[in-house]
């Protein structure tokens, strides 16, 4: 009885630290290499492939997308890490060009996607967010910046904001956009990493 007693005192401790141990590997490795991720690997997505730091593993619990069912969604949890890369066809972009009094198909897909993450934090009572201009990578790819100021509601609030990188892509006659979504003292030194996604898309 009382060997059942010490194991079950220990327990917690054995279950714990794996999981301490893993957070802080992921951290010290991507410090260790001036943030910048190590391994890479080809992903599939639809009918494209991209570039994708291998850590990357299936989001289950957290949408931040538009449509979940024409999306693909991953992240690293112990670094706080989201990715999503989501489908829109060339007749969306058009009816969209055309509600709106676009420019390009390219700019209504990138713009109603910012107004959607901007419509979803004002529906959260999310006041201080910062969105950046539109800039062009290329002649086929927009991209731009929303930074999330955080409101500490709680003292055990985990205080940080968020930073979300997001661009458009056109391949095939379709239009992908790409989201990565970190702690905003994290995401300064992962845009490079963003872009290497983004323009390994194909």
């Amino acid at each position: 009885m009382r060997i059942i007693y010490l194991f079950l005192l220990l327990l917690p401790l054995t279950v714990a630290c794996p999981n301490q141990n893993s957070t802080s590997s992921d951290v010290l490795e991507l410090q260790s290499n001036n943030m910048d991720f190590k391994k890479w690997r080809i992903t599939d997505f639809i009918d494209i492939t991209y570039l994708l730091p291998a850590k990357f593993e299936k989001e289950l619990e957290s949408n931040y997308t538009i449509d979940k069912y024409s999306s693909q969604q991953k992240s690293i949890s112990s670094l706080s890490l989201y990715f999503s890369i989501e489908k829109f066809t060339d007749t969306t972009a058009t009816i969209l060009k055309n509600v709106n009094n676009e420019k390009t198909n390219l700019n209504a897909i990138q713009k109603n996607y910012i107004r959607s993450i901007q419509n979803s934090l004002s529906q959260s009572n999310i006041e201080g967010f910062r969105t950046s201009e539109l800039k062009r990578i290329s002649k086929i790819c927009l991209s731009q910046v929303i930074i999330q100021n955080y409101v500490r509601q709680y003292k055990w609030d985990t205080d940080y904001s968020k930073t979300y990188f997001i661009a458009t892509k056109k391949i095939k006659n379709s239009f992908y956009v790409f989201q990565l979504i970190g702690k905003s003292e994290n995401m300064k030194y992962l845009q490079d990493d963003f872009f290497k996604i983004v323009n390994s898309a194909k």
